[in-house]
């Protein structure tokens, strides 16, 4: 039995709700929408609270998606590959994703990359082969690890198997 089965749901309940899920951290609409949902609130009240929450700045998908490719491009050293596959599964609609990602470039992910590469490489003494896989798994495009491979490795095959 749900903790709210049996009373009736004000809307400032589900504002509540909502607003202490968010003073934990960044959600998106989608995210808020589907914990509200779950935690039994009716669907016409998880759209005004949704909308409620935009209109008063708690809710922004746009403003989200900017910190966290901040965050995963700065402190993470993710790929952007692996940032659009998050930002996707967060709920974030494709366009928003898209026009946040292109703000970045392959100048940010080129240099992004490259961090990580060197990290790899002093930390743990990687080969080329190595450096190339994690570069793939943490979301990098081929052609920037190809970049990364030609600048850390000169003179090695930049073509090398992501093994």
């Amino acid at each position: 039995m749900t903790r709210r089965s049996n009373r009736e749901l004000m809307p400032e309940d589900a504002i509540s709700f909502a607003i202490k899920r968010l003073a934990r951290r960044g959600y998106s609409c989608e995210e808020i929408r589907r914990s509200l949902l779950r935690a039994g609130y009716g669907m016409q009240e998880t759209e005004e609270t949704v909308k409620r929450l935009q209109e008063a700045g708690y809710l922004d998908d746009e403003r989200l998606a900017r910190e966290q490719c901040a965050y995963h491009y700065g402190r993470k050293l993710r790929g952007p590959l692996y940032v659009r596959r998050l930002l996707l599964e967060r709920g974030i609609c494709r366009d928003v994703v898209d026009a946040v990602l292109c703000d970045y470039g392959a100048e940010a992910e080129t240099e992004t990359a490259i961090k990580l590469a060197e990290r790899c490489i002093h930390q743990q003494r990687r080969s080329p082969g190595a450096v190339a896989a994690k570069l793939a798994r943490e979301g990098f495009s081929d052609e920037t690890i190809r970049k990364v491979l030609e600048f850390c490795f000169p003179g090695c095959d930049p073509n090398i198997s992501q093994s």
